[in-house]
Order: C-alpha cells, then structure tokens, then sequence
C-alpha cells in the first residue's frame, strides 16, 4: 500500500467514526454513553487524526495544507457534536409556525400581481437555497414569471399582508408557538440558547415577547446585524456575543443547514408544518444536517 492509498484507507476508517456519531444522534442517543463513551469517542477520533496528520505529510505541500485544514475542520465538527456550549435557533419553522403567516404572505404578495403560486412551488423555492429573506423571494419569483416590480412598491405591499392595515389585521397574528416553554426551560438551564434569524428586529421580539419565551434567550441576532444565512456571519456573532466557540444550531432549511456548516456549527434540521418530508429531508442532508429532527423537544434527549 503506498502512502496516499494510506491515507485514503485511514480515511475510510476516520470517517467510520463520523458516520457512527452521526447515526447515534439520529436515533436519539448522544450521550447515552456518558461522559466516557463521548471522551472515548474523542480518543479514537484523534488517534486516526494523528496518523492521518503523519500520513499527509508523505505527499505534496498543496496537499498537505489542504487536507490538513479539513482534518482540523471536521475535528472542530466532532467536539461541538459531543461537547456544546450553547443552543442556537432559527426563528420560523423552528419556534414559530409561519405558515399563515410569512408563507401566506408571500403567497398573497405574489398573487396580488397576478402570478399564480401555491404552498408547493414556494417550498421548492425555499429548498433551492437563498431564500431567508420573503421579500427578496418575492420579488425573484415574480422576476422568473416575467414581472419586475421596485423592491420598495413590493415590501410596502408584502408588509400591509403580513402586518396588516388599519382596516385588516396582519396575518402575523396567525403566529403560533411550536415548542412547549418548559422543554425551552429545560434547555436554557443547561446550555445558552440564542435567536439566529433572517426577521427584523422588531418583529423577531414581537413574536418572542407576544408568546413569552424572550427571557429564554441570551441574544437575538436579526436582519439588521449583516448578511442573513446561507452566509455564516449571524451564526458566527451569535457565537461571539455568548461568548463560545462550539454550539448546535437547529434550523428548518437548508440556508439554515449551510450557515451552521459554514460557521463550524453542528446543523441539525427540523421539519417545519406541512412541509414535504421526503424532499424536504433529501434537501437538508444534501445542505450537509447531521440529522433530521421531529421537534425542538428532541433536543432534551439528545444532548450529552
């Protein structure tokens, strides 16, 4: 066996342990072990890194550097797998049903130019990537039917949807809550929890404080805090203003996925209401989740 045939059955062996970590936390386990099942699982890991690290240096300088730098990267993806420090959470989908709400908005906003659109087409689109912010999806959508409106004239119309009018009210009001306080209680004692979300700031707290869960959390970071996910930046800050390094994020798509990937966060993904499970789910495994979620309850047994 020569050096870099080495490498990639070291590799094989190395991903082994990756897979199984991945397959015990999708059947609820992590941490069963305890502590010592997770410090073990350390051990092997870093044993197959060690020789992996000295393998790698028997080829070139590029690949060296390369390989070396996703060694430490995945490595930076097991500990935060067995050892969090904080709990991150995307807003829509995760703790809030927004399907009556910022979905139907979009819909409403979409048909009022008279394009036809249903639930099924804007999952599509939301799976495609890009699409944390409603009216940027909007305004595209009706751009790939033909129709270019002024991003000013379509948030003024998608706002008088979602926020309503002095003769309607908005349909934010439909907003409900998807997890049960006390489980969020139970996981704020444990571990920081923090708000990573694409919304305004002002309407990310009118949800928390309107369902009573904004005590729960140590930051939010909003739309107006940088670049929304798939960039990395707001799950990066979220990590910087508690404080960490390591955390999980739970999101309901795949930019969600992408951003806590990108940021070195442990992606986990939650099916939101009514969402389409088979397609939804190849969509986040493709985005890079550990593993799919029946809801943000789950957490409670899956952390260490």
């Amino acid at each position: 066996m020569d050096s870099l045939e080495a490498v990639r059955h070291t590799s094989e062996r190395w991903t082994a342990v990756i897979k199984v970590k991945r397959r015990t936390m999708q059947t609820a386990r992590v941490g069963k072990d305890g502590p010592t099942g997770e410090a073990e699982s350390l051990r092997v890991f870093d044993r197959a890194l060690e020789l992996m690290m000295k393998l790698v240096d028997m080829q070139g300088e590029e690949f060296v550097e390369t390989e070396k730098m996703n060694l430490r990267d995945e490595r930076k993806r097991l500990v935060a797998m067995l050892e969090p420090q904080a709990l991150l959470f995307d807003m829509d989908g995760v703790l809030a049903n927004v399907e009556n709400s910022y979905r139907l908005s979009t819909l409403e906003t979409v048909r009022s130019y008279g394009v036809s659109l249903e639930k099924s087409d804007l999952e599509r689109a939301i799976l495609a990537g890009d699409a944390n912010n409603d009216w940027i999806l909007s305004q595209r959508i009706l751009a790939q039917n033909g129709i270019q409106i002024e991003f000013e004239d379509l948030y003024e119309r998608y706002q008088s949807f979602y926020l309503g009018t002095e003769d309607k009210p908005g349909l934010r009001e439909n907003e409900t809550l998807l997890v049960d306080r006390v489980a969020l209680e139970t996981l704020a004692e444990r571990l920081p929890l923090a708000v990573v979300t694409g919304r305004p700031r002002a309407e990310a707290g009118w949800f928390l404080q309107r369902v009573g869960i904004a005590d729960l959390f140590r930051t939010t970071v909003c739309l107006e805090d940088g670049p929304n996910k798939p960039d990395p930046a707001p799950v990066r800050l979220a990590l910087e203003r508690l404080g960490v390094d390591r955390a999980w994020l739970i999101g309901d798509t795949p930019d969600d996925i992408r951003a806590a990937v990108a940021a070195g966060a442990l992606p986990l993904a939650i099916l939101a209401p009514e969402a389409d499970a088979e397609m939804t789910k190849r969509a986040f495994m493709d985005a890079g989740a550990v593993a799919v979620l029946k809801n943000v309850e789950s957490l409670l047994d899956l952390l260490p």
